[in-house]
């Protein structure tokens, strides 16, 4: 069995210290680094799976899918078969 949540339809995500609001259809998940010149001189990558989101006021929020505890869905959205 599956959990099939759609990204575009969480309206908010709970994170260490509160839930957050997320303007639908902003939410998503995938492969986020640090880019640039880390402190040494080296240029180095450190891919992790992320999540992302744009709150309602325009904050974009990104950190690593572990920080993610729950999703809300919007209520209007159908539930998807597994």
């Amino acid at each position: 069995m599956s959990l099939a949540i759609q990204a575009e339809d969480v309206i908010e995500v709970l994170l260490h210290d509160r839930w957050y609001d997320v303007k639908l259809g902003t939410f998503d998940i995938d492969i986020y680094e640090f880019s640039g010149t880390l402190s040494g001189g080296h240029e180095k990558l450190l891919p992790v799976v992320g999540a992302a989101l744009v709150s309602p006021d325009g904050t974009r929020l990104y950190g690593p899918i572990t920080s993610v505890l729950a999703v809300r869905m919007d209520a209007q959205a159908e539930p998807q078969a597994k």
